[in-house]
């Protein structure tokens, strides 16, 4: 186990990188070695938390909350288009985050200790109680309603809060370079899914504005439409980037 940093005038500075061999070194002479890798099973648990909370769970959220309006009036299996779409990736979701959850402990078998595994914990189960909450809410008309709606989406806010700082934490596991680039795509990644939220935050407060009622009912859907395309196809392009640096780890 290595770690290496810069230094300058003789003077070391902070460790920033790591190295951790596959085989035993012999220090006295000179060999090619390669770095260890991390199992197969620990990749498959971080790409999978990594798809159910930045991209199926974040795309459940967004439809939830904005889009409801796109498909007003159309209905299947006398649901709601925008409802079928949400709970069919929320369930893709709980389903990867449980199936990653699983995986990580069968291959570390038992508590590796850290934040990660704590945070991951929360998440397992505040996931695991969201879908069975929701399955007992009372109608749409009933007065306790609101209560379901504010505890459904603040713990789904909470979730998410919680996944993303469990996903930084892992990402650091995988992360052994001296620039840290996967930590960095993660920021960038967060940075891009918060721009977009506050866009489609903005537009709907646009569109309730009693204001501006002239403007046609089409061009505000057009617009959700034309969000939500944009932040599909910058979080693909950061979910491939990280999927590609956590295979390569």
């Amino acid at each position: 186990m290595i770690v290496h940093g810069p230094s300058s005038s003789g003077t070391i500075g902070v460790h920033t990188g790591t190295f951790i061999s596959d085989t035993k070194v012999d220090i006295s002479s000179p060999q090619v070695v390669t770095s260890e890798k991390e199992p197969p099973i620990i990749k498959a648990h971080g790409s999978l938390m990594l798809i159910a909370w930045m991209t199926t769970g974040s795309l459940g959220m967004i439809i939830a909350r904005y889009l409801k309006g796109v498909a007003k009036g159309k209905h299947y299996f006398g649901k709601d288009v925008w409802f079928l779409a949400h709970v069919s990736l929320m369930t893709l979701t709980v389903a990867a985050t449980i199936i990653a959850f699983i995986l990580a402990f069968s291959e570390v078998g038992g508590w590796s200790g850290g934040a990660h595994p704590v945070l991951g914990c929360i998440v397992m189960i505040l996931a695991f109680f969201q879908p069975i909450a929701a399955m007992f809410r009372c109608g749409p008309h009933h007065h306790w309603r609101f209560l379901f709606n504010w505890s459904h989406a603040l713990n789904a806010v909470a979730i998410k809060g919680l996944a993303v700082a469990a996903i930084f934490t892992g990402l650091s596991y995988f992360s052994t370079s001296e620039d840290s680039w996967l930590l960095k795509v993660m920021g960038g990644f967060v940075g891009w899914e918060a721009t977009l939220y506050i866009l489609l935050e903005l537009h709907m407060r646009w569109k309730l504005n009693g204001e501006i009622k002239y403007i046609m009912i089409s061009i505000f859907i057009l617009m959700e439409l034309l969000l939500l395309v944009l932040f599909f196809l910058g979080n693909i392009a950061f979910l491939v980037a990280l999927l590609v640096g956590i295979g390569s780890s």
